[in-house]
């Protein structure tokens, strides 16, 4: 396989990008993300549907 060279000119992101790294600046933003993640994990756990595998094995010991 050949070795080339990266092109390391910057292409501008995406506008998708863009507001996700707008967002992930914005600490109320994240903080709600991870309330609602919590939210949703600990519905999971209580009502006993946690999931097996997929790195969630955590959820049900």
């Amino acid at each position: 396989m050949p070795i080339t060279k990266k092109n390391n000119s910057k292409a501008s992101p995406s506008p998708k990008i863009e507001e996700l790294q707008r967002k992930i600046r914005d600490a109320s933003y994240v903080y709600g993300a991870i309330e609602s993640i919590a939210s949703v994990v600990s519905r999971r756990i209580v009502e006993g549907h946690a999931v097996s595998g997929k790195g969630a094995d955590f959820l049900i010991h």
